[in-house]
């Protein structure tokens, strides 16, 4: 029974969206407002996959496109900027923002609980608690100023 199907070739499904250089020009106004790739796709009335086969097929296109993210960045920086400074400015909002639209780079911006690669840390943090704890405790113990010596100890407290 199988040998009765034909095989069919791979066709490409929906239609293909025409290219226009204007395209270019809308895009580059829209990262300048802080728009997305998805918030461009949207208001070119086309996929974001349309968006990457155009920037493979036109050169113009795909400068807009990387130019595009900076001008995106620009935007949400100069907002977090200004924003600092307006009394209800939420820059928790504002951070979440960059990390989900510029990730690596703003990773750190609020410190999350625990890192997977903090014990190195927390370990530092626990032997400067130790050296302070034993500096404390030898000017606790001692009586009087001529006490407490000048030079380090052998553990370099």
């Amino acid at each position: 029974m199988s040998s009765d199907l034909e095989i069919l070739g791979h066709r490409p499904r929906g239609r293909l969206t025409p290219y226009d250089a204007a395209h270019s020009k809308r895009v580059l106004e829209l990262a300048a407002e802080g728009a997305s790739k998805t918030e461009i796709a949207a208001a070119l009335c086309v996929s974001r996959k349309t968006l990457q086969t155009w920037g493979a097929a036109h050169p113009e296109f795909r400068w807009a496109m990387r130019r595009a993210k900076d001008l995106e960045l620009a935007w949400w920086l100069k907002a977090g900027r200004q924003g600092q400074f307006e009394k209800n400015w939420n820059a928790a909002s504002w951070a979440m923002q960059m990390r989900a639209r510029f990730g690596k780079r703003f990773e750190s911006c609020v410190p999350t609980s625990q890192p997977p690669g903090s014990l190195k840390d927390s370990l530092n943090a626990k032997r400067t608690r130790e050296d302070m704890e034993r500096k404390l405790s030898r000017i606790a113990d001692a009586s009087a100023e001529a006490d407490v010596p000048c030079e380090p100890d052998g553990a370099g407290a």
